[in-house]
């Protein structure tokens, strides 16, 4: 038996120095596994800084974009405000329309009238052309007959006047004839 336990116990040194030395190449694995996760844990903290530099990022633009939101925000209150206005200037826009329709109306109104005008214009200008025709032609009419009138009495004062001359030159020369004629012929001057 005692060679036995001598065997058990050289194999017990060896497995034992065999697990030692197993043990010892394990050891040097996870000593190189522990510096790889060392590397791992760098590189994870690398990451990890890398991770809060992009949520800092990340924050800076949710805050942008709240500013955004909040200009675009504005920005949409002001379109109401144009649209508001917009609608407004369209019913202006609709009553200036209405009001230069009923501007048409009334000029299309005032046109007719001034037509209806002309040709009454027109008629009176016929009619007045029809009466200052008729006038000239009284007038001359009359003015025939007068220059007829003058005319008779013109032939009337010549007559008159021969007659006169003819008088005068008897009673002249029946002074000449007798004296006591000539002073009734002054008494007849003088009557006349």
């Amino acid at each position: 038996m005692s060679e036995q336990m001598n065997r058990i116990e050289q194999l017990l040194i060896q497995f034992a120095q065999q697990t030692n030395e197993k043990l010892d190449q394990v050891d040097k694995r996870l000593d190189q596994v522990d510096k790889r996760l060392d590397q791992v844990d760098t590189r994870l903290d690398q990451m990890d800084k890398r991770l809060d530099q992009v949520d800092t990022r990340l924050d800076q633009m949710d805050k942008r974009l709240d500013q955004v939101d909040i200009r675009l925000d504005q920005m949409d209150k002001r379109f109401d405000q144009v649209d508001t206005r917009l609608d407004q200037m369209d019913k202006r826009f609709d009553q200036v329309d209405t009001r230069l329709d009923q501007m048409d109306k009334r000029f299309d109104q005032v046109d007719t009238r001034l037509d209806q005008m002309q040709i009454q214009l027109d008629r009176i200008e016929v009619a007045q052309n029809e009466d200052i025709i008729s006038i000239v032609r009284h007038t001359h009419d009359k003015v025939s007959h007068v220059s007829q009138g003058v005319t008779s009495l013109k032939q009337d004062v010549e007559y008159i006047v021969k007659e006169q001359s003819i008088i005068k030159l008897e009673i002249e020369r029946l002074k000449h004839k007798q004296p006591l004629f000539s002073n009734q012929y002054k008494q007849v001057v003088e009557d006349y």
